[in-house]
């Protein structure tokens, strides 16, 4: 086919004949028989802003029944003749016409309906389309031999200029429409086809080895596909790849109506910048003075954020022997998702345009890190900025690298933030390479593990850049820190552009991480300062260094001691569980005047309880410590005759669980599974003041709960060892089993140290598992 068409002639198709006498009457030689003229189809074309003519050779599939007969246009009969010897098969109501010729294209046994071929693959023209390959369709009455060819395609036109010569154009429905592939046309003489069964999303316009671009928008080159009829409610993407296999892509997100025979051209221009040196804008290299400089091209500066004490107890730099690299920064939090002033590392780029804008053009943030603690249902940000971050999700089914952008909040869906889950697990004590592309020419964020890309989110049309970057945990909106991590951040690395898969895996070949982290241990825990004994009359006393604690023992029928050889006595108690019971056969420490231990508990502490408990069934609540406004106890069967260990806490004083606000943080420990009653089991309960007031428990060296905000806390007056105790020295909720430690310490232990606790406490463990068995 010329170039751009439409005006068509129809040939006429004549037989002659004459009498077989003479004018006298005479007889004459009989004339020879007519040679049938051949039969032509004449083809016009509908009228239109554009025009095309036929050439010699252009074929057509004709349908006059169900075979696909093959016509060629001929310009000495401005018409098309037969090209084939299909025979005809069952004859249809209409004759259709397709250009172009297609034997795999056929009619369908409906007599309106007819398959046609959108291709996706098309060549480039200057100023025009690939018109010998766009589908036209016509249709006519039965035996016609005059066809009216119609487009079947509507054009759609995007400008690109650039400065890198480009080898292909991919044309994207926006929200995966089908824009080509064979297609069903249904279609009645006079009527618009409509199409059904497309498959393909996209049309590929290959250009050679390579193609210049106009290099200003003014004169920006045009390319213009041939594509399904339709309604794109997302508009389309535009995928442009340079010579050297960059890839470039921009959404054109307007809704587009396209119906058969218009031309549109996308809105905007699409600019091709040819990539450049990467560049690190932001490396955290951290110091074992506790601060970090900043070795990226900027040279930012890196605050050391501390607590309200001035100090960073929670956090400290080291040198692991088998990694050179850097130095590695170690957190040992009790995670939280809610604002703590922790100490952390902080960037602050709020006013620094020139590092957002190297971020707007497309980022690759890489870090190296290795997670100390399991955890159950809750979340951790090793580094983050305040829209976008890698967060480690932990519950009861999950342990993997979570992706957000455009959060503004510290829950990373907020205000339309959206995440990406990885596939990848993570392993604790190993150190893991992690990688977030956010590229901007391809509107996509991608995720890397150890090399291999584990998750991607397309069609991100607009990306934050924030303007904190924390190390340590999220930066929480209102200032502080959210999500604290608990573990070692060895690299922080960012990157003015996307590294593409082979430039991340190239990053992972070249680091040599160890195996496992090698960090020092853990400060040592002070003395307790109530640490209770028991003797052989079932008297107890304090060896704690709190000597103003003293004990009021208060025996009964019910409790007794035994003693464990190499450990001492343990308490065993009988009561029988009844919440409204009030009885005797309890230990309690009257602190109500003490004001000294009254500021050490408000200022934060941990205790301690190792016991084990008979199992006893009862649909009660059963306390083998307690205070009058806060402490631990075991949930014995209201809900599925289950055991589960339970923190609560700042009520009013001597009420016991439900007045007050006792449980602001009432919560369990060890989620949907039974407490083993066949041995001892250790517990830490934390109280923090760094931050939010809030509370950590730690179950037998593998789980805790992380509390929330517990306000203002209420210290309480009495400690009891069996039951809650109330201000008529009398106790309820009582226990039944046996207790073996029960310590208050004056500090606040962090994740290392309740993990170093249990690791110390564990041979008193199995010595008091073992006496079970004699």
């Amino acid at each position: 086919m010329k170039k751009l068409f439409y005006s068509f002639a129809m040939l006429a198709l004549l037989v002659g004949c004459s009498d077989d006498a003479t004018d006298d009457g005479g007889k004459k030689e009989p004339e020879p028989e007519p040679t049938p003229t051949e039969q032509v189809i004449t083809a016009t074309f509908e009228e239109s802003e554009i025009d095309l003519a036929w050439a010699e050779g252009d074929a057509i599939s004709v349908f006059h029944s169900l075979a696909n007969e093959k016509w060629a246009y001929n310009e000495e009969a401005a018409g098309f003749k037969k090209a084939d010897n299909t025979a005809p098969t069952k004859k249809l109501n209409y004759v259709f016409g397709i250009y172009p010729y297609n034997d795999d294209i056929n009619a369908v046994s409906n007599s309106n309906e007819i398959t046609l071929n959108f291709p996706n693959k098309q060549a480039y023209v200057a100023g025009g389309f690939d018109a010998v390959k766009a589908p036209m369709l016509a249709v006519a009455e039965k035996d016609a031999t005059a066809l009216e060819f119609k487009p079947a395609y509507a054009l759609v036109s995007v400008k690109v200029f650039g400065n890198t010569p480009i080898k292909e154009v991919v044309l994207e429905g926006g929200n995966k429409e089908k824009i080509a592939g064979t297609a069903t046309a249904t279609i009645e003489v006079g009527g618009a086809p409509t199409y059904s069964d497309l498959a393909l999303s996209s049309i590929t316009m290959a250009l050679g080895e390579g193609m210049e671009l106009a290099t200003t928008e003014d004169g920006a080159t045009t390319f213009t596909f041939a594509v399904a009829p339709g309604t794109f409610s997302r508009g389309f993407s535009v995928l442009v790849t340079d010579v050297n296999d960059n890839p470039y892509r921009k959404a054109f997100n307007a809704e587009v109506v396209a119906d058969r025979n218009t031309s549109i051209t996308l809105e905007g221009s699409f600019e091709i910048v040819a990539k450049t040196v990467v560049k690190t804008i932001f490396d955290a290299q951290f110091n074992l003075d506790g601060t970090v400089t900043d070795k990226g091209i900027f040279g930012l500066t890196v605050e050391t954020k501390k607590n309200e004490a001035g100090e960073t107890p929670n956090m400290f730099v080291y040198t692991h022997p088998e990694f050179e690299g850097n130095n590695i920064a170690h957190f040992n939090f009790v995670p939280h998702n809610e604002m703590r002033n922790h100490s952390y590392f902080e960037l602050n780029y709020e006013q620094n345009e020139e590092f957002k804008a190297a971020l707007e053009g497309g980022l690759t943030f890489e870090i190296v890190t290795a997670h100390t603690f399991n955890i159950w249902d809750w979340w951790q940000c090793p580094a983050a900025t305040d829209t976008f971050r890698f967060f480690h999700k932990c519950d009861a089914n999950n342990n993997i690298w979570v992706a957000g952008f455009n959060g503004k909040e510290w829950w990373p869906w907020n205000q339309g933030g959206q995440t990406i889950d990885t596939s990848t697990y993570l392993v604790k004590n190993q150190y893991q390479h992690s990688v977030y592309v956010y590229d901007a020419t391809m509107q996509a964020i991608y995720t890397y593990t150890n090399g291999v890309k584990d998750g991607e989110r397309t069609e991100v049309i607009d990306f934050l850049t924030g303007n904190r970057l924390t190390i340590g945990g999220y930066p929480h909106q209102n200032g502080g820190l959210a999500m604290a991590y608990s573990g070692d951040v060895a690299m922080v690395k960012i990157y003015d552009q996307p590294l593409s898969e082979e430039e991340v895996a190239e990053k992972y070949a070249a680091l040599s991480l160890p195996e496992t982290t090698s960090v020092p241990a853990p400060a040592e825990i002070s003395a307790p300062l109530l640490d209770i004994k028991w003797d052989a009359d079932k008297q107890a006393s304090n060896a704690g260094t709190q000597t103003s604690l003293t004990i009021q023992s208060v025996p009964s029928a019910t409790t007794s001691v035994v003693n464990v050889d190499g450990f001492g006595y343990v308490l065993n108690t009988g009561h029988k569980i009844n919440n409204d019971d009030f009885f005797d056969g309890f230990y309690r420490v009257d602190y109500s005047q003490d004001a000294d231990f009254k500021s050490k508990l408000q200022d934060g502490f941990t205790m301690e309880l190792i016991c084990i408990h008979n199992g006893n069934p009862g649909d009660y609540w059963v306390r083998p410590v307690s205070s009058d406004s806060w402490g631990l106890m075991l949930h014995t069967g209201d809900m599925g005759a289950t055991h589960h260990w339970r923190v609560f806490g700042n009520g009013d004083n001597g009420h016991w669980g439900h007045h007050g606000g006792i449980r602001d943080f009432d919560t369990v420990i060890k989620r949907d599974e039974n407490v083993v009653m066949t041995s001892f089991d250790h517990l830490l309960f934390v109280y923090s003041t760094d931050g939010t007031h809030s509370w950590s428990a730690y179950y037998n060296g593998k789980e805790y709960y992380l509390g929330g905000n517990a306000g203002d806390f209420n210290v309480g007056n009495y400690f009891n060892v069996n039951g809650m105790p109330y201000n008529d020295v009398k106790a309820a909720h009582g226990f039944n089993g046996g207790i073996a430690v029960a310590r208050i310490f004056d500090e606040t232990f962090s994740s290392d140290q309740m993990e170093q606790r249990y690791k110390d406490i564990k041979p008193t463990l199995d010595k008091l598992n073992a006496s079970l068995a004699q």
